[in-house]
């Protein structure tokens, strides 16, 4: 069922890739920016990691080619406005005694879903806070911005200089203009991996959809990461190109952007969240 799912899709995503190909390499949309300011949403910043909360609302998820779009009820969340970065990543690193891959400003990227279990459990044992993924709902909810059934998270057409895709570099976080709700590189510079497995949407409406749980020792389980960039021509924010296994280095760039599953406006109630060295 998966593997036919995916080489239907497959076949779709090679047409559309030729079309937003071609778009790109014209040099996109050039009519001027018409955008709303993003709204001030509460956030909250722990040890370097900004949140922001994302107020409940209904939206449709999905597309024609990642059909079928159906209503999606979401409650409020909190989520990072920006990717976590090599530099906040190193601390996972150095306190596990593995090799530090870099130091920068720019998305950690290069590492397996099983990895960035082991960096949440870490995570998690340092605060009361609980740290996860987002899921393909919250995800895609937070990257439209508010905006309704838009291809990108500025609008419906693609934009040159906001986003970096094909073939820029990848570059610093934070180094685009964010959407309507604060967020920065919903689309482009780097995937995003959401928590759950690849599964088929529902034809009906659904209210806070949860994913199935990935089984972490199944050679054959498929995480989805979204919001592709460099590298990749499927940046639209309803896209789920992106199947990845969980015990591979993804072969696309693709990072992490984490959610809170309590409420962090309690924060002053619960025990310092400190990055130590300790295991």
């Amino acid at each position: 069922m998966l593997q036919r799912t995916i080489e239907e899709e497959a076949m779709v995503s090679i047409k559309l890739a030729a079309v937003v190909f071609i778009f790109v390499l014209l040099g996109g949309c050039t009519e001027p920016l018409k955008e709303r300011p993003p709204l001030v949403l509460p956030q909250t910043q722990v040890q370097g990691y900004e949140f922001v909360e994302i107020p409940q609302g209904i939206f449709l998820m999905g597309h024609e080619l990642a059909s079928p779009i159906h209503e999606v009820s979401l409650d409020s969340f909190w989520i990072m406005t920006k990717e976590v970065t090599e530099a906040q990543y190193a601390e996972f690193q150095k306190a596990t005694k593995r090799k530090v891959t870099g130091v920068s400003q720019k998305p950690i990227r290069g590492v397996s879903r099983i990895e960035v279990e082991e960096y949440l459990s870490w995570l998690n044992k340092k605060s009361e806070l609980q740290f996860d993924l987002p899921s393909e709902a919250q995800w895609e909810y937070a990257a439209r911005g508010g905006l309704n059934q838009m291809d990108f998270p500025w609008g419906a057409k693609f934009i040159k200089d906001r986003a970096a895709v094909i073939d820029d570099p990848i570059r610093e976080v934070g180094s685009y203009a964010p959407n309507g709700y604060g967020l920065y590189d919903m689309c482009g510079n780097v995937g995003e991996m959401t928590r759950g497995e690849y599964y088929p949407y529902p034809d009906q409406p659904v209210l806070n959809p949860e994913p199935p749980t990935i089984n972490l020792r199944a050679s054959d389980a498929f995480y989805v990461a979204r919001g592709l960039g460099v590298g990749s021509v499927f940046m639209q924010v309803w896209n789920r190109i992106g199947r990845e296994l969980v015990s591979e280095t993804p072969s696309d760039p693709v990072g992490i952007r984490l959610v809170i599953k309590n409420d962090p406006l309690k924060i002053d109630k619960m025990k310092p969240f400190e990055l130590s060295n300790e295991d």
